[in-house]
């Protein structure tokens, strides 16, 4: 028999070493999705609206542009040519500086409720600045230092004042003093102050110190014959201030929304406003509340105070 079985062998090794010599079938070509049609027909996994905002718009940087290699997109490029569409550009940031917080909690605690950015100015030396410092922190909201200085007349711009006949050694100590126990305070502006703000020395003196601590000041222009913008300019820094109204001038909602509608053609113009209120003003938080939605949708932007630093200033300006 095993001449049988060696016939066998010798025929199944023959068989395979045809079968190896054979050619083999090509599998079938691997398909890419029509990419076109599934991003345009259904939603990004990164939605546009989840993008950061770019140097270039309201989208994320643009992607690099150019061809793969051999000319046309690349998968990559073609995803990101539908998802960073375009979008139209903000109207502006507002940026709503609320005064004289202080002597009173309870009248700041509305302002705490306001769901965007907000920048509340505090009184030294009151018996509640560090309480409403801790509070303003604590819900994320922007705490300035509302500095008091001498105003033209009699006023009484309350403690820890600057007058222009101080000495630099007793402004800087004064402001020292102000400035102890709200180490996050990068912002200050000025309570009343026509006389001290129109006196270059004093203000001087004034912004020296606070350049030096890289503390910037905020001109709240209660007088058009401020010295700010031009001890700014001598000193190299530039100059910051409330371009739009005061809201509550004469304390009525109808009054208010009209001073918040010139902020916003301000805005438009000029890219920013800065509007400033009063805490003891009880119609503005629930108004500014009210209004946040609807502005928002209109493509305003709330900001802080120190979004005045990405924003093109000059050393001198005009004012209202």
């Amino acid at each position: 028999m095993w001449p049988v079985y060696l016939s066998l062998g010798l025929i199944a090794l023959a068989l395979g070493m045809i079968a190896a010599l054979l050619p083999r079938e090509a599998p079938p070509p691997v398909r890419l999705p029509d990419l076109s049609t599934s991003v345009s027909q259904g939603r990004s996994s990164t939605p546009e609206e989840d993008l950061p905002k770019g140097a270039e718009g309201q989208g994320a940087p643009r992607p690099p542009q150019g061809g793969g290699a051999i000319g046309g997109p690349t998968v990559q490029e073609t995803v990101h040519t539908a998802v960073y569409r375009a979008t139209s550009p903000p109207e502006g940031k507002l940026i709503f500086v609320i005064d004289d917080v202080g002597n009173n909690l309870d009248e700041l605690k509305p302002f705490l409720e306001f769901p965007g950015a907000l920048t509340l100015s505090i009184l030294p030396q009151r018996p509640y600045t560090l309480a409403a410092y801790a509070m303003i922190v604590s819900a994320r909201k922007v705490p300035i230092l509302h500095q008091p200085m001498e105003a033209d007349g009699h006023a009484n711009p309350g403690p820890g004042a600057i007058y222009p006949s101080m000495s630099r050694a007793e402004i800087d100590a004064l402001l020292a003093r102000n400035l102890q126990g709200m180490p996050e305070i990068q912002w200050v502006n000025n309570h009343e102050g026509s006389k001290t703000t129109s006196d270059p020395a004093a203000m001087l003196d004034v912004l020296s110190y606070l350049n030096d601590r890289d503390i910037h000041f905020l001109d709240s222009r209660t007088t058009a014959a401020t010295a700010v913008p031009e001890v700014a300019k001598e000193l190299g820094l530039p100059y910051y201030k409330r371009n739009s109204f005061f809201l509550d001038d004469i304390v009525s909602r109808a009054n208010i929304l009209k001073a918040i509608d010139a902020g916003l053609a301000v805005a438009r113009r000029d890219g920013y406003a800065v509007m400033i209120g009063h805490v003891w003003d009880r119609e503005l938080p629930g108004i500014l509340i009210d209004s946040y939605p609807k502005l928002v949708a209109e493509g305003f932007a709330f900001a802080g105070i120190g979004d005045l630093l990405e924003e093109p200033v000059s050393n001198v300006g005009a004012g209202n």
